[in-house]
């Protein structure tokens, strides 16, 4: 069963096949899998290749693992609102610092176009000033090895809309694990 975050409300969904729309029987939306992140794209332009070579040089049909490419891809798409109406959502910029080692292409494929993070905002003392909450990340740009800049969107169905100002820390998390570190650039608007 592959497990992502509704794009709606942050609740974890499931479903069998990494295809269609998504159901999410908490908020009562559908949201689809996001195909166009550059990452992504990378990958299977890649993947295509290497089964062209494999066709090639060892003269093996690939287009059964075309299809085994593209569904693995989608494992790890994430998901995006299925609405043809605009929703308006809060955001900010960011910069982030990672917590965590990850090679090049792991960064790239965990901090890519809207993926969900669960976030928590803290003081200077890190101690937490807001409840968990949950945010995409978009337009994100690495600077370094280690930090990147993003502007993190506040999913619509949030409980707590709480603003907050330029500077405030946060923590992201993955499962009960900090794995990144980072500071508003702006307002929440």
């Amino acid at each position: 069963m592959i497990k992502k975050r509704c794009p709606w409300c942050g609740e974890i969904i499931s479903k069998k096949i990494p295809l269609g729309r998504y159901y999410c029987p908490s908020c009562k939306n559908y949201s689809k899998v996001y195909r166009f992140g550059g990452i992504h794209i990378i990958i299977y332009a890649f993947g295509i290749l290497a089964l062209i070579a494999i066709d090639y040089f060892w003269s093996f049909h690939s287009g059964w693992l075309l299809l085994l490419l593209y569904f693995g891809v989608c494992f790890i798409l994430p998901l995006e609102m299925d609405t043809p109406h605009f929703v308006p959502r809060k955001s900010a910029q960011a910069s982030v610092k990672l917590l965590c080692k990850y090679n090049f292409l792991q960064k790239r494929i965990i901090f890519s176009e809207k993926n969900l993070f669960v976030i928590c905002f803290v003081d200077d003392n890190t101690v937490p000033v807001s409840h968990m909450l949950c945010i995409s990340t978009e337009d994100v740009k690495f600077t370094s090895s280690n930090t990147f800049e993003s502007n993190i969107k506040f999913i619509p169905l949030s409980a707590n809309n709480t603003d907050f100002s330029k500077g405030t820390k946060f923590y992201i998390f993955e499962g009960k694990e900090k794995i990144a570190h980072g500071i508003l650039k702006s307002d929440v608007e």
